[in-house]
């Protein structure tokens, strides 16, 4: 009989939807949609339908209702004639607007995805199982009227009665609105990655054109830089001095040729890559460390030591050294500039010996001998002083000498000391000493200045002599008069009679000494010169003076009249009282015979003074001229009036007239004899004219300046020449500057500042920029500015049409503008010029292969200020400008280009990663359930059949599922181990190595003793990549037995190593096969930590094992 409606009738028919091998419960069940609760009831049911008995016991004991609602899928239950008997919560969550609603499926509309026509009432899988027709995994939307929205997995199947009538259907609703939402995003997402990728790939076929284009523009750069590295070359291998590049570890990376010479070799090949220190004498081994590692801190530093080159000669050098950065290796370098300075340390050294020889002979010198430096302190005294002192050298040095002196001639001392110290003169002077035994000593001083051998004043050296004894005598023997070439007398100061009178005055005046004192001096004296003589006599009488000297004659005994020259001294008491009078008397008279002739050589002077080819003139002390010669006036420009009318101060340059006004009050002071000196006299035109000229002083008989005598040489010639040469050593030498800049720093805007830098030197001008144009923007970018206060900041853009050259193409010459303001329609760059004080200006433009690239403008306040003559030179600097800076352009570019790749590389490996957690999560989640599903199956099928023919069967295919579900498991792991998210890199590690072998059966060993919980995804997955990568080539290729996989922390540094102890390999074959991507492994292993900012390395060699070491700055992490 059928079964009735009622419990037993639904029981049986929920069983009987319910079962396991039912196609919509293994689809729900694999995705996780099926609750293992509802499973394990579902095996417990399908036993018991199994037997054919609906009125089994633990049927009875079932309670539809709580079975049905603990199913999260959603259950409805209909009868024969459509009414529903059965809808559980799930069901009425989503198919009843509101908990107390009526069970009927009218308050809802049903969908299929994607098609906005409702579902045809009798589409429904309730009604269509109804008819008999089973529904499997039919996607449906349903739409409440309040808006909420579903979409479920819907099927359905008829419930038979036991002759087979359908006595109702059942429908199952899964919601799987989450898992159609992620699978939305998931379609868009692979379709964004997909239209990403195609768009990617264009980017890179792009790029690679452009690469292939800038490659060539880049080799045309290198030729360029090739050229300015040979000039470069040039300049080295000219340079006198050793020129040599080091490394941080001393080796030797260049060598001029000179230091070539100096280290004693033929070649350069024979000492680059070698180290320096083998090269430093042992004595100088640890001195010349310590120089190298302060060079390696970043220091700046010289050293003096001593070598043995190659060929064993030994010699003193100096090295002066400077850091340097390699910028394209970041490898710490270091250029020095080593001399030879052996002849040097000769000379000091003969010096020292020289100096003990002085000090040997100074002491066995008689003489008291003293030294003073250049501050006139004195820094030395020979023993025979420090004997007569009876002092230690400690107390004399300095002034400590000056506590000696009397102090009635202290000051007197001082002041001639100081005068002739000043002024750079000899000096004597005798003053009073005190002895060790405290008596006073008269001594004669004598000091001279002291010279380097460079010219240099080092100050003086003096010598002094007791004269105490002297003094003894000549005041004993003052009244003598016994010398044969000079009249001398003692007369009285009352009388004026002679008191004694020498041999040589009764010889010129014709009278014996007896009848010499019957007559006083006046009595001889010549009427004329009487009063004069009277005169001054009485000056001294009355104390106004201690002497006088006079020109005067006297009449002989025998008439005649002779010409003499007197000088008078007197000799005072204690009181001040005159004793008596001592004069010499010269006789003159053949002298003045001698002034006709000379009269009669001025004429001949004279002559030779108009027709000389140097200028020569007389100068009265105030600059007056008061003699000219004819070459004088032709080279000033000025007839002899006009310029008789003038003083040398009104044409000399105002640049030179206080160093000329110095040398002229030194001479005026007696400081000195004469000068010479190099100057410019401005000419009637106003055009300078270059002389040297040389200036002595004549003095008249009473030692007054009279007049100077100059003589004046045309140097214009030779002064051009010089400055012809000072410029153009001053161009190569900024020439060289600029060259240095560009391989420095290789940065446009640096290498434009250097290349201002020499222009405005060159050009005396105030103002420079340099523009760069940027065609397809319709820019100029102005990278560089002259001026302290820049009038546009670097990187300033303007429009094209603001620059000189902005329209130009092709070849074009440079502009010069002599006033900026007399132009009718100036670009901006020009008006922005007139807005300061800027009057004139220069541009010129940048070109490379005849395209114009930029423009170089000057400016200057002057108008008119650059020459035609400047073009050669300006023309120079910027054709190596536009070079230097197109190279520059091209490198940051390229440099770009390789940023942006890398970058595309992280995005793409980025990408990689998450495809592989993804295929790895679908393999775990939808494969391995549905592979664990089929294996249930069989297993309950083994119950079922007869175990005898079916039992092999079954086991082979649950042990090929079993494989199945390993391989899926080994797959879902290789691409995306969980745990390495979950845990860490080192748990990660340690699971992977323990795995790999087990499989491959090496012995593989893994430490790590860090904690390593903080590091980022990025350095995560890399390490763990390269230790997958490098343990399948061991397994592949090492025929290794052991492994070892160390994870270490030092230094702020991540270090992973592994090595193993197989065959190894040729690292010359590996970096061959990586430079033509053979290996690609190897280099998918290297991009991977040059995206961490690692650095990767291989060691290896045929029969000694591999080492891969990866280091990561933990900084990056």
């Amino acid at each position: 009989m059928p079964p009735c409606p009622g419990q037993p009738f639904q029981k049986a028919c929920f069983m009987a939807h319910f079962n396991p091998g039912n196609r919509s419960n293994r689809s729900l069940r694999a995705t996780g949609h099926l609750p293992q609760r509802a499973s394990a009831g579902r095996s417990q049911i399908q036993i018991a339908q199994g037997q054919g008995d609906l009125d089994n016991p633990y049927l009875g004991a079932i309670d539809l209702e709580a079975t049905v609602d603990g199913i999260e899928a959603g259950v409805v239950i209909c009868d024969r004639q459509r009414a529903i008997t059965v809808m559980n919560r799930a069901a009425r969550r989503l198919l009843l607007p509101e908990a107390n609603t009526p069970i009927t499926l009218d308050a809802v509309a049903f969908y299929r995805p994607g098609i906005r026509v409702p579902l045809p009432p009798d589409d429904l899988p309730l009604w269509l199982a109804l008819a008999g027709e089973a529904v499997h995994d039919l996607e449906l939307a349903i739409v409440h009227p309040q808006g909420d929205r579903y979409v479920v997995l819907a099927g359905g199947q008829p419930l038979t009665g036991p002759g087979g009538e359908v006595q109702g259907a059942i429908m199952t609703l899964y919601d799987i609105t989450q898992r159609y939402k992620a699978e939305s995003m998931l379609r868009s997402s692979n379709l964004g990655l997909k239209t990403e990728a195609h768009q990617r790939l264009e980017d890179l076929q792009a790029v690679n054109e452009k690469l292939r284009q800038e490659s060539a523009q880049r080799q045309q750069a290198e030729l360029a830089l090739q050229r300015h590295r040979d000039y470069l070359q040039t300049i080295f291998d000219t340079e006198p001095a050793c020129v040599k590049v080091m490394n941080s570890a001393g080796q030797i990376q260049f060598v001029n040729l000179a230091g070539l010479a100096l280290l004693g070799v033929s070649e350069a090949s024979q000492l680059l890559g070698q180290p320096m220190q083998p090269l430093v004498a042992p004595e100088w081994q640890e001195a010349y460390w310590a120089f190298h590692q302060r060079i390696c801190a970043g220091e700046k530093s010289s050293l003096e030591y001593e070598i043995i080159n190659r060929r064993g000669d030994r010699h003193w050098v100096e090295s002066h050294a400077t850091p340097l950065v390699d910028e394209i290796t970041e490898q710490p370098l270091h250029l020095s500039v080593t001399r030879d300075i052996t002849q040097r340390k000769r000379a000091e050294q003969a010096l020292r010996e020289s100096e003990h020889l002085f000090s040997t002979i100074a002491n066995a010198s008689p003489a008291l001998v003293w030294m003073a430096g250049t501050d006139g302190l004195c820094v030395y005294f020979n023993d025979p002083w420090l004997t007569f002192r009876g002092r230690q050298l400690p107390e004399e040095l300095g002034n400590g000498w000056v506590e000696g002196v009397h102090p009635d001639d202290l000051a007197r001392c001082l002041d001639t000391y100081t005068t002739a110290f000043a002024a750079r003169q000899p000096f004597s002077m005798e003053y009073r000493l005190r002895r060790y035994d405290g008596q006073y000593r008269w001594i004669v001083d004598s000091g001279m200045p002291r010279y380097a051998t460079n010219g240099n004043f080092v100050g003086y050296i003096g010598t002094c002599l007791d004269v105490s004894d002297r003094k003894q005598e000549e005041a004993t023997r003052r009244l003598f008069f016994d010398l044969p070439f000079i009249g001398m007398a003692i007369t009285s100061p009352t009388t004026k009679r002679w008191v004694q009178i020498n041999d040589c005055l009764c010889d010129i005046l014709g009278y014996s000494q007896a009848e010499l004192q019957q007559m006083t001096w006046a009595e001889l004296t010549h009427s004329d010169d009487l009063a004069a003589d009277v005169a001054q006599f009485s000056q001294v009488l009355r104390g106004e003076a201690d002497g006088y000297t006079l020109d005067k004659r006297f009449i002989r005994k025998d008439g005649a009249t002779i010409y003499t020259t007197i000088d008078v001294k007197c000799l005072r008491q204690d009181d001040g009282a005159i004793e008596f009078f001592v004069a010499t008397v010269q006789d003159i008279t053949d002298r003045r015979r001698a002034e006709q002739h000379l009269r009669d050589s001025e004429e001949r002077f004279r002559a030779t003074f108009e027709q000389a080819a140097v200028g020569i003139a007389h100068m009265a002390p105030d600059g007056t001229w008061l003699w000219v010669n004819q070459t004088l006036c032709t080279l000033v420009g000025y007839s002899h009036d006009e310029l008789l009318g003038l003083t040398f101060q009104a044409i000399t340059h105002p640049d030179d007239l206080a160093t000329d006004l110095d040398y002229v009050h030194e001479m005026l002071a007696g400081q000195r004899q004469h000068y010479t000196m190099e100057k410019r006299y401005l000419r009637k035109d106003q055009s300078i004219v270059w002389v040297q000229i040389t200036v002595s002083l004549v003095r008249d008989e009473q030692q007054q300046p009279k007049y100077f005598i100059s003589v004046i040489q045309d140097i214009t010639a030779a002064k051009q020449a010089d400055e012809t040469l000072r410029h153009y050593a001053q161009r190569l030498q900024g020439l060289h500057t600029m060259d240095r800049a560009i391989l420095a720093q290789f940065q446009p805007p640096g290498v434009a500042r250097s290349a201002l830098k020499l222009l405005c030197q060159l050009l005396d001008c105030r103002q420079g920029i340099v523009t760069l144009f940027d065609r397809e923007a319709q820019q100029g970018e102005i990278i560089a500015d002259a001026a302290d206060d820049a009038l546009f900041p670097a990187g300033t853009r303007l429009p094209l049409a603001d620059f000189v050259f902005a329209q130009s193409a092709g070849r074009c010459r440079m502009r010069r503008v002599k006033s900026i303001a007399q132009l009718k329609y100036p670009p901006l760059i020009f008006q922005c010029f007139l807005a300061t004080d800027l009057r004139s200006a220069m541009t010129v433009p940048l070109l490379v292969n005849g395209n114009v690239i930029g423009e170089v403008t000057l400016a200057d306040h002057r108008r008119d200020h650059f020459r035609a003559d400047d073009e050669e030179v300006i023309q120079e600097v910027t054709d190596h400008l536009a070079i230097a800076l197109q190279s520059a352009r091209l490198f940051e570019q390229v440099t770009a280009d390789r940023q942006r790749l890398k970058d595309l590389s992280s995005q793409l490996l980025e990408t990689q990663e998450t495809e592989r957690r993804v295929l790895a999560h679908e393999l775990h989640d939808e494969i391995g359930q549905a592979l664990t599903a089929v294996k249930l199956s069989l297993r309950r099928l083994e119950r079922l059949v007869e175990p005898a023919l079916a039992k092999s069967v079954l086991d082979d295919c649950v042990a090929i599922t079993d494989g199945a579900l390993q391989q899926v498991r080994n797959l879902s792991l290789d691409l995306r181990p969980s745990m390495l998210d979950d845990l860490g890199l080192v748990p990660a590690l340690r699971w992977y190595v323990s795995r790999h072998a087990e499989r491959t059966g090496l012995v593989e060993r893994f430490t790590c003793d860090a904690d390593l919980s903080e590091l980022s995804v990025q350095i995560k997955t890399a390490c763990f990549r390269i230790v997958q990568e490098s343990l399948t080539n061991i397994a592949r290729h090492a025929q290794a037995q052991t492994v070892t996989i160390a994870l270490v922390v030092a230094a702020q540094c991540l270090h992973l190593t592994i090595q193993d102890d197989g065959v190894g390999f040729d690292i010359d074959a590996l970096r061959y096969a990586k430079s033509h991507g053979t290996s690609l492994g190897l280099l998918g292993m290297e991009e991977r930590s040059l995206l961490i900012g690692g650095h990767l390395s291989f060691t290896s060699a045929p029969g000694q094992g591999t080492g891969v070491n990866l280091w990561v700055p933990l900084s990056s992490a």
